[in-house]
């Protein structure tokens, strides 16, 4: 008990540090777009008026940091509530895009693009929504680390058979070398790791060798 919860709480820190990262990153955009467009009204040639469409495009830039600023503030508002019930019903799908989110930072520093693809259909379960996080974002890690000309990571989750509810990774790679990478993703030791990891969510791991995707699969309520 007290190895999962230490690993839940590190998991934790890591998506804080991660979000944090990425709103610093927005106040630097927001401030220097705010510094452009004080230039340009300070330093126009006396007698011309400032450049409306510099100033237009300065403040378009403010205006998606400050929409993407406050998405990821209420990601982390609802990622900090997740903590007050161990169990919960929870919408698959929410759960996804909030990895997706979480995950997207790690994904562009490799330069792997992340695509969510939730259902159309409310995929509710009775979990505990940390873990669950815990696991799909595992799963997002591991692909990242393990497969080095990845170009992107799809997020699928769908209803399945028997009352299963499923999230499906598919790893995207350029030409032929998907097979020759793949190959080997499920006989690393950080599969078994992995395989536990979803295994604490309530989850079981589902692999297919041939396509190298693979699904966490969850027992609907």
């Amino acid at each position: 008990m007290a190895e999962a919860n230490a690993k839940e709480l590190k998991f934790m820190g890591k998506i804080v540090g991660n979000v944090a990262h990425e709103i610093t990153n927005i106040f630097a955009a927001v401030g220097e777009n705010a510094a452009l467009v004080q230039d340009i009204l300070t330093y126009s040639p006396e007698g011309t008026s400032p450049s409306p469409e510099r100033i237009s495009r300065a403040f378009q830039t403010i205006e998606r940091q400050i929409a993407r600023g406050v998405e990821l503030a209420t990601r982390l508002n609802r990622f900090a509530h997740d903590t007050d019930e161990t169990e919960k019903t929870v919408d698959l799908n929410t759960i996804l895009w909030q990895v997706g989110s979480f995950g997207a930072r790690l994904a562009r520093l490799r330069g792997v693009d992340m695509r969510v693809v939730p259902s159309d259909q409310p995929l509710d379960l009775i979990a505990n929504p940390i873990r669950i996080q815990m696991a799909l974002f595992d799963c997002v890690q591991f692909l990242l680390d393990h497969l080095e000309t990845c170009i992107t990571v799809v997020m699928e989750s769908r209803g399945g058979k028997n009352g299963t509810l499923e999230v499906t990774f598919s790893p995207e790679v350029p030409g032929e070398s998907v097979e020759s990478e793949v190959d080997v993703l499920f006989s690393l030791p950080q599969w078994t790791a992995l395989e536990q990891s979803v295994e604490r969510s309530g989850g079981k791991l589902v692999s297919s060798e041939a396509s190298g995707r693979f699904s966490v699969v969850f027992f609907a309520t």
